[in-house]
């Protein structure tokens, strides 16, 4: 497991994570397939190498974005990959 420095953190979800999803929002159907799956191929390497699995299930802080990470943002990023342009209009 690799560790970052949470300026380093931050910093990589407003200058990496953030135009991702600004793109694919702001462009919608004639978004190109290679953002979505960069999209999908990003969030589940960056996800399993930087963010540990939660082992418990107890209310702290850190827990819960481990939780959140884990099992609603990686889901969800891998769902938006996958169905790519077969969104109703």
């Amino acid at each position: 497991m690799f560790y970052l420095d949470m300026k380093l953190i931050n910093l990589f979800h407003v200058l990496l994570i953030s135009p991702f999803l600004f793109y694919i929002g702001y462009q919608k159907n004639k978004t190109e397939d290679l953002v979505y799956n960069l999209l999908g191929i990003f969030s589940t390497i960056l996800i399993i190498l930087y963010v540990p699995f939660p082992t418990s299930f107890h209310f702290s802080y850190w827990n819960l974005i481990k939780i959140l990470h884990w099992f609603l943002i990686l889901p969800t990023f891998l769902y938006i990959a996958y169905k790519k342009k077969m969104t109703k209009k």
